[in-house]
């Protein structure tokens, strides 16, 4: 009878702690049922349930998957960090921090997109955004004469033009001021701007001074040639509006251009509607159009399946009305947000759905950055990248609002700004009233309980 309680005990047991000590595989498969919340929530069942779950980035893939169309992890982020940065901005839950010090006159990031780096003429910089953490260098001395118009964090260029011969003098260095290549344009056009991309230069500026039509120019970086002459350049006619390490996206009135810097050619057009739409650009590979009528369009490219064969066409998967006049803005990565600006708010959109969250609108009397790949040479406009979104407020100083998991960010430190969450100040601002009316309802009760002692 002894032996038989004890084998029921340590039945018991195993049983309770069953689902613990299963195997990654099988609790894979139940936890594909859930969803993200459903694991947020088994999270507070058991400490030892919680480590598993947050540790074991597979647990996640399903959810991710699922409900926001997450198909490998952001930069150096999981598949669960990923999911509570969706979901921080669906509730506008965000970290903010205020830089100091910062160049605000123009920005780049660059792949991994896990810093930002600023310059103008004289300097430039680069901050980490994971850490917090900027490092300031100084223009070479040999130099001084030359103008910086590019950082991407381990090149800087320097330019220096005649007016009168349309020639210019370039010299690329690496941040300690080592010259990494030197070499002339020459007969280019009196505006234009240089872009480095991997190992390809992309010029983007206009045709003359009478005729303001927009061309992007694309060339290899010169190895040995101290002279290259602006007509060798490829040339398309339209606004530099997105590019990759591996391509790049143009457009004009007429089409979208995706072209392949390895390839070294047009790997795709897309021809424009003349009837109604205004503009179009492809996102996270979905074609975004926008109305003359403000109209969002959102199109996926699926295989259509006919008698003798099969061909990929763009298919309509969304049709929205925003309230924003809209104008697209690209994302500084292939993250699944993107902007509309419009007159005096700029909305934040999800392109899996097309609709935008009014908790995210942004208030255009911020200031924003100069992006060199952008529409029209350069043009005003804030970063948007997986986790954040950064810009310059009427102060000057650099903005960064982070949505990311708060364990990520960066302890408080000496010279660190420190993040203010917009829910955690509203939630500590209702706890010091809730004291403050306990300390007065408390007083006038001990008051009251005095009266009627003498009494």
């Amino acid at each position: 009878m002894q032996v038989a309680n004890i084998t029921q005990a340590n039945s018991s047991n195993q049983s309770s702690q069953g689902i613990i000590t299963l195997p990654d595989n099988p609790l894979k498969v139940c936890f594909s049922y859930l969803t993200s919340n459903s694991l947020g929530m088994l999270c507070n069942t058991c400490h030892e349930l919680r480590n598993r779950i947050q540790s074991t980035d597979s647990f996640w893939k399903t959810a991710a998957r699922r409900e926001f169309n997450i198909q490998n992890p952001f930069s150096n982020w999981t598949l669960r960090e990923c999911v509570i940065i969706k979901k921080n901005w669906e509730r506008n839950f965000s970290q903010e921090r205020i830089i100091d010090s910062v160049i605000t006159q123009n920005a780049f990031m660059s792949e991994p997109h896990d810093k930002v780096h600023f310059w103008n003429n004289r300097a430039f910089q680069s901050l980490d955004l994971f850490t917090m953490k900027k490092v300031d260098f100084k223009k070479p001395s040999n130099l001084e004469n030359f103008e910086c118009t590019f950082f991407d964090g381990n090149r800087a260029l320097f330019i220096k033009t005649d007016f009168d011969l349309k020639n210019s003098e370039i010299h690329i260095t690496d941040p300690a001021g080592k010259t990494l290549s030197h070499f002339y344009l020459k007969k280019h056009p009196i505006e234009f701007r240089i872009t480095l991309i991997e190992n390809t230069i992309v010029l983007t500026g206009s045709f003359s001074a009478s005729n303001k039509v927009e061309i992007v120019g694309i060339h290899e970086l010169p190895s040995n040639d101290p002279v290259l002459m602006y007509d060798q350049f490829t040339f398309f006619s339209g606004d530099l509006a997105s590019f990759t390490k591996n391509q790049l996206m143009l457009v004009n009135d007429t089409q979208t251009i995706v072209y392949d810097l390895n390839q070294k050619k047009v790997i795709e057009r897309i021809s424009t509607p003349d009837n109604d739409i205004s503009e179009q650009s492809i996102i996270q590979n979905i074609l975004v159009q926008v109305t003359k009528n403000s109209e969002l369009i959102g199109h996926k490219k699926e295989v259509i399946q006919e008698e003798n064969n099969s061909h990929l066409e763009w298919v309509e998967i969304w049709r929205n009305r925003p309230f924003l006049h809209p104008f697209v803005y690209q994302p500084v990565d292939n993250c699944s947000h993107f902007f509309s600006k419009g007159r005096y708010e700029t909305a934040v959109y999800d392109i899996s759905t097309g609709k935008y969250n009014t908790r995210r609108m942004i208030d255009n009397k911020t200031w924003d950055f100069v992006v060199p790949r952008s529409r029209y040479n350069t043009i005003n406009k804030k970063l948007i990248n997986f986790n954040s979104y950064i810009y310059v407020n009427t102060k000057n100083q650099c903005v960064i609002k982070d949505f990311s998991p708060i364990c990520k960010l960066p302890a408080k430190g000496k010279n660190l700004p420190t993040p203010v969450s917009t829910q955690t100040k509203s939630f500590f601002s209702f706890r010091k009233i809730a004291i403050f009316c306990l300390a007065i309802f408390s007083t006038l009760g001990l008051v009251y309980l005095g009266m009627n002692r003498k009494k």
